[in-house]
């Protein structure tokens, strides 16, 4: 799964259905809870999200989660991905299974090299200007920008990506939601929420679905 089909010399660039929408990263300690928050995500009309590969057991997470909305992927209405890949390691493995996409929170050397033989879409992590060129110069285009708002927010957004228009930056780190929109004035084509998009301490434990579903529901999914 992941890009359309390219020819094996060309980049792989951003597909059309990670573009203009926020992309939520779920974060949990808990396998149970990972999996009620990506099916509320869903029913709230997300239709890209990622797990990370810290969630204790996830790939039985994805498991569950996928074959219950396989009919949604059939039909490309929904594409999982995982992140939190550190090594090359992590990503040959996850080149082995269905997975839609892969990201990381920093640069992995030949990361781009390999998704790129696998006809796969890896989002690789890079924040400074030197590993944005050493993402340019394996030949990839999408990145995540990350952390984000440590380093200044939208302000830092601009300055590091003006002179890599080649690349399509994703920003991620530290992003509220009330602040997706600043990103996308800024130039973004797509965010990344991670734990601000998590539901507050209990909600899960409580089952407060509706009140996470109403929040949710104001994102640009």
């Amino acid at each position: 799964m992941g890009c359309d089909l390219i020819k094996k010399d060309q980049p792989i660039t951003l597909p059309d259905w990670l573009s203009n929408k926020v992309l939520p990263v779920i974060r949990s300690t808990s396998p149970e809870e990972a999996l009620w928050i990506a099916n509320c995500l869903y029913q709230a009309g997300a239709t890209v999200l990622e797990f990370t590969l810290t969630i204790p057991d996830v790939w039985q997470v994805y498991q569950q989660f996928t074959q219950t909305h396989h009919e949604a992927q059939r039909l490309g209405q929904l594409y999982v991905g995982m992140g939190s890949l550190k090594t090359i390691a992590d990503l040959d493995y996850c080149l082995n299974q269905p997975v839609a996409f892969t990201a990381s929170p920093g640069y992995i050397p030949q990361s781009y090299t390999l998704a790129k033989q696998a006809n796969h879409c890896h989002i690789g992590g890079a924040i400074t200007p030197s590993e944005l060129n050493q993402v340019v110069l394996e030949g990839g285009r999408c990145v995540k920008l990350f952390p984000i708002v440590p380093l200044g927010g939208v302000g830092y957004f601009k300055t590091v990506t003006n002179p890599f228009p080649e690349l399509t930056c994703i920003p991620f780190g530290g992003i509220c939601p009330t602040e997706v929109g600043s990103y996308f004035n800024a130039g973004a084509i797509t965010v990344g929420l991670g734990s601000q998009l998590m539901p507050p301490k209990g909600w899960f434990e409580d089952n407060r679905q509706g009140e996470y579903l109403a929040f949710l529901k104001t994102l640009p999914f």
